[in-house]
């Protein structure tokens, strides 16, 4: 099985990248902006594995927080504003 993982460069990405995603209506993007960060980061990430895994049937798609060293590696880099 091959493996795949998404990093989103938050604590806990692993579990809630999906949460995150999703917090769009409640988060203050001009107020809030490392949730405003998170969520994008989140979202993105999301959106990605969902493009991937139809083209990647055999493979296993998940999000982590760091490299763990295992299989291929995407990375979702913040700009400097967190962004």
């Amino acid at each position: 099985m091959n493996t795949l993982a998404i990093i989103v460069p938050f604590p806990d990405a692993g579990r809630l990248t999906g949460v995150w995603a999703a917090e769009e209506a409640a988060i203050d993007f001009r107020r809030e902006p490392e949730r405003a960060a998170r969520c994008t980061a989140a979202f993105a990430a999301c959106e990605l594995r969902d493009h991937l895994l139809p083209i990647l049937p055999d493979w296993t798609v998940a999000f982590a927080e760091r490299d763990a060293g295992q299989g291929v590696v995407i990375e979702l880099a913040l700009d400097a504003t967190g962004a």
